[in-house]
């Protein structure tokens, strides 16, 4: 796929994917569910690495569109929640002083 047709079928700006293909942005989770869904790879392998990039589960159905978009409102909200735990650990760190 190029730049444009990942842009297009996800709904994103061909800027922010060009941004992403040279190292200047973050790939967002929308677009990560977009490239695992297309690609039919599995999420978990695009985060970690690990296991196998095939998906066991096809999307078929609505019931398997609707389990999906709830897994992914899952990861966004541990997301929030780790954003937030690295926040206060920022803010409880002491001001090192220069040796």
């Amino acid at each position: 796929m190029s730049g444009a047709d990942i842009a297009r079928g996800s709904g994103q700006t061909r800027a922010y994917i060009s941004r992403i293909s040279t190292g200047q942005a973050n790939v967002g989770l929308d677009l990560l569910v977009f490239l695992a869904t297309h690609h039919h790879v599995s999420i978990d392998w695009f985060l970690t690495g690990i296991g196998s990039p095939i998906r066991s589960i096809m999307l078929t159905d609505a019931a398997e569109d609707q389990k999906l978009r709830q897994e992914l409102l899952n990861l966004r909200e541990e997301v929030e929640a780790l954003k937030r735990l690295v926040g206060k650990k920022a803010c409880k760190r002491k001001p090192s002083i220069g040796r």
